[in-house]
Order: C-alpha cells, then sequence, then structure tokens
C-alpha cells in the first residue's frame, strides 16, 4: 500500500496487525513512518516518542523523528 501512496489503506493495514501483535517494535516503526509520510505528525511523533523511550540510542528512530519535526517547522527541537 505505501509504495503505491496509498497511505489510509497501508494506516489501517498496519493498525489491524499491531491489534494481533502490539509488542511488535518493527511494525510499530512502520505505522509511525507512515503516519509522517501521510501527514499525521502528531500522531507520528508520539509514537516515535514511545518508541525512542524504548530504544534511546537507535540512529534511524532519531532521523525519523528529526524528520518529523522539521515537516512541522520545530526545527529547533529537530537539530537537538
Amino acid at each position: 500500500h505505501a509504495s503505491l501512496n496509498e497511505f489510509p489503506a497501508a494506516v489501517a493495514a498496519c493498525r489491524a496487525y499491531l491489534a494481533a501483535k502490539p509488542n511488535d517494535e518493527l511494525a510499530e516503526g512502520q505505522l509511525a513512518d507512515l503516519l509522517a509520510w501521510s501527514g499525521d505528525h502528531d500522531d507520528a511523533l508520539a509514537l516515535y516518542a514511545k518508541l525512542r523511550a524504548k530504544n534511546p540510542t537507535d540512529a534511524k528512530l532519531q532521523v525519523r523523528t528529526a524528520e518529523a519535526l522539521w515537516r512541522v517547522n520545530r526545527r529547533a527541537e529537530a537539530l537537538d
């Protein structure tokens, strides 16, 4: 779905998967990415924060968080 820019369907599929497997951090990261790419930056940032609390040294999460912050003009936080 995501590769076809069908973000609502991709988000729905990811949420359905996570309902069955709520501790799948890879799927949570994919959901956060989908949310960010679809413009739902607040939910994406909340999910990135949750994931970063579990994995504070994960560079990919740090970059994705910074990208989402940049998109919502929270540039000082993005650069921090």
